[in-house]
C-alpha cells in the first residue's frame, strides 16, 4: 500500500511539473505578425526589414548609420 502511494505520489508531481512548464513555455512565444516588406541595402546588399532600414535623404536604402555615412557603392 506504501509503494502504490509513492508511485501514484510520484506520477502526479511529473503531471503537474509537466503543464506548469507547459505553461510557461507557451507564455514566452512571441506572436509572428506575417511577411515583412525588404528592402536592399544600397551599400552592402543585406536585405533588411523596411521598417528597420536607414534611409538617406536622396532617397537611398540602407542597412545601417554607418552604411549611410559611407554611401552607395557603385
Amino acid at each position: 500500500m506504501r509503494n502504490l502511494f509513492l508511485i501514484v505520489a510520484i506520477v502526479l508531481v511529473f503531471f503537474i511539473v509537466r503543464l506548469l512548464l507547459r505553461r510557461a513555455g507557451s507564455a514566452g512565444k512571441r506572436r509572428v505578425e506575417g511577411p515583412r516588406q525588404m528592402v536592399r541595402c544600397d551599400h552592402c546588399g543585406l536585405h533588411v526589414p523596411d521598417d528597420e532600414a536607414v534611409r538617406s535623404q536622396d532617397g537611398h536604402v540602407f542597412c545601417s548609420e554607418e552604411h549611410r555615412l559611407s554611401g552607395p557603392r557603385k
